[in-house]
This record gives structure tokens, sequence and C-alpha cells, in this order.
């Protein structure tokens, strides 16, 4: 009985682990797309103006997922 509480123990961490790698990675993966674009003034396509304009939004939600 205890082994098997254990087992379903382990995979919920191992899930909260994946998690928590997932996010950084996304976490890290926004800071690097910030650091490309970290002078330019102008937006040359809706996409990067959407990125500029919630870049904060986005680091924050993946620092808030951890």
């Amino acid at each position: 009985m205890l082994h098997g509480s254990m087992k379903n123990m382990e995979r919920s961490v191992n899930n909260g682990l994946v998690a928590l790698a997932i996010s950084d990675l996304f976490l890290c993966l926004v800071y690097f797309i910030a650091s490309l674009y970290w002078n330019k003034l102008s937006y040359d396509s809706l996409p990067e103006l959407y990125y500029r304009t919630y870049q904060e939004s986005f680091i924050n939600f993946f620092l808030l997922a951890r």
C-alpha cells in the first residue's frame, strides 16, 4: 500500500519538475528575444509589435508559473 502511494507522489513530483523546466525554457526564450530587440525603436511586423507590447506580461507570467 505504501509503495503504491509513493509511486503516485513520485509521478506528481516528476510532473511538477517537468512543468518547472518548461516554464524556465519559455522564460529564457522570452529574455533571449528581448535581447535581440533591445534598442530597436521601429516595428517591422505585427507580431513584433505584439511582442514588444506584451513582453513584460510574458516575463511575469513565466516567473509566476514557476
